[in-house]
């Protein structure tokens, strides 16, 4: 952004414009929800690896998952 900050964007398979998803500031290896409708991400924060998640509806969350943070269960074999 112009702050010079990273932040994940999205974009239609019928656009080439992209927008970036409000929320995810500094976010890093994302992974869509099993529905599509949420985009979870990790990133660092206080030297802890956490999980947040933008729910592309509208709005963005965050679970404190302190330690060692993988994938999610959908996503393991």
């Amino acid at each position: 952004d112009s702050l010079g900050r990273q932040r994940l964007w999205v974009r239609s398979f019928d656009s080439f414009e992209a927008r970036p998803i409000p929320g995810t500031e500094d976010g890093v290896h994302p992974f869509w929800s099993p529905d599509g409708n949420t985009l979870w991400f990790t990133y660092v924060l206080d030297g802890r690896m956490d999980v947040q998640f933008a729910d592309l509806a509208g709005g963005t969350g965050s679970l404190q998952a302190g330690g060692s943070v993988c994938c999610p269960a959908w996503l393991r074999k």
